[in-house]
């Protein structure tokens, strides 16, 4: 039996549905969510089409679009329009005749220019700004140069494996000796000075090869840190140059998934030490800038519903006005924020270990925003439980009022998308 796939205007219509029911825009994207899965219409989207109704708009299909190309309806002008690739200017010269008899000007434009033709410059009205051109040619970080740098990354973290596999033969070597040096003197003996100091010394070695292995372990994933980091620069420059990539929604859910699954879990180097920020529960200090490619959770203003906590990518922090610029992390929606620190909350970097760090996680009962399943939107939950293991995750219960205990069933949350609480002072019902 195959499956039901809804298309964009049976969903819209189940949106109206619960529009008229006087359900909140939030509330109707939930129960798509549940009901479809992956292919629900994003949280941003349903708060359009709410911002849609509201404004009596009920057309469920697409608009046309104004400026949509024609087909041309005079046979002559098509026929030299056709001929017009195989031309060696821009314009040849009965394309140049017949726009003057229709008293059309011609502008002149070099053969084979790159740059931007004059022609295009005047589709802008005399009083409107052109949009920013960001050619590729001027990127600081172009993609030989990411490609370059990646290698040579890998090519240390080759070399760092290599050197980690050595150590541990060194480290198995020293531990074999320890077996056997404690074989050697049983138990109802009394242990020599000469014993006691091999021993020691014994001791002592297996320690420095253990912090030894330790050091190039941490150099080798600071390394895969590295290689993270140019990704995120790269594609965040291919972005503002035009080069937009496409996700589907799907895909989108399960790389957000896998990115917290992923994240790297903290060891201490100390026993009992205490974890760093943005490990965990344990906020980020007040100075923290965010870097390039750092998801975040920001407040930004909804077209419906006041403001709303969104997933968001940070595309740079602007020093002069304090702000960064962030996008969206929804695919469908792709809007550019500029928004001040304090609507800007970085999410952890690391998982913190339940077996060793309990504190840097939130205890139960505590109040926090938390990423709604298959959603890029965070809501105001309750912990239920604590991961009780370094790959288990939150229970979660939202705040919602479509069931009569005011909050959701349980839900599984990855730490990476639970962070602590900061209400909007224009909105503190929902965050």
């Amino acid at each position: 039996m195959s499956k039901f796939v809804p298309n964009k205007v049976y969903l819209r219509g189940i949106l109206l549905h619960y529009f008229i029911q006087k359900k909140s825009a939030a509330e109707a994207h939930r129960i798509l969510v549940q009901t479809y899965g992956d292919n629900a219409l994003s949280d941003t989207t349903c708060r359009d089409w709410f911002r849609r109704f509201k404004n009596n708009d009920f057309q469920l299909e697409d608009k046309e679009r104004s400026g949509a190309p024609t087909k041309f309806q005079d046979k002559e002008l098509e026929q030299l329009l056709d001929h017009g690739g195989s031309l060696s200017t821009h314009v040849g010269k009965p394309v140049k005749t017949y726009l003057e008899t229709l008293k059309w000007k011609v502008l002149p434009h070099p053969p084979y220019s790159p740059d931007i033709a004059p022609s295009d410059f005047h589709l802008f009205l005399p009083n409107t700004r052109p949009p920013k051109i960001i050619v590729s040619f001027i990127m600081p970080f172009t993609a030989d140069a990411a490609a370059t740098q990646i290698q040579e990354r890998l090519k240390n973290i080759y070399n760092l494996v290599h050197e980690i596999e050595n150590q541990r033969v060194r480290s198995e070597h020293n531990l074999n000796s320890i077996m056997k040096t404690h074989e050697k003197v049983t138990p109802d003996d009394k242990v020599s000075p000469y014993y006691q100091q091999k021993l020691k010394n014994l001791y002592n070695a297996a320690v420095t090869d253990t912090q030894q292995e330790e050091e190039i372990l941490r150099k080798a994933l600071g390394k895969i840190n590295e290689i993270r980091t140019i990704r995120n620069e790269r594609r965040i420059q291919a972005r503002q140059a035009g080069n937009k990539e496409t996700i589907r929604r799907g895909a989108l859910m399960k790389m957000l998934l896998s990115t917290a699954q992923t994240l790297p879990l903290y060891v201490g180097k100390t026993p009992g030490g205490k974890p760093p920020p943005l490990c965990g529960a344990i906020p980020a200090e007040p100075t923290y800038i965010a870097k390039m490619g750092d998801m975040v959770a920001a407040l930004v203003k909804g077209n419906e519903e006041g403001e709303n906590w969104i997933l968001a990518e940070v595309v740079q922090f602007i020093v002069a006005t304090n702000k960064y610029e962030v996008d969206d992390i929804d695919e469908e929606q792709k809007d550019r924020h500029t928004l001040s620190r304090r609507r800007v909350v970085p999410l952890p970097l690391m998982r913190a270990n339940p077996e060793t760090d309990p504190h840097a996680l939130f205890s139960k009962g505590s109040t926090v925003m938390a990423l709604y399943p298959q959603t890029t939107c965070f809501y105001k939950a309750i912990v239920q439980r604590q991961p009780s293991t370094a790959t288990e995750e939150y229970l979660i219960l939202f705040e919602d009022a479509a069931y009569e205990t005011g909050y959701s069933p349980p839900l599984s949350i990855a730490q990476r998308y639970v962070i602590s609480i900061k209400e909007s002072k224009k909105n503190k019902s929902q965050c």
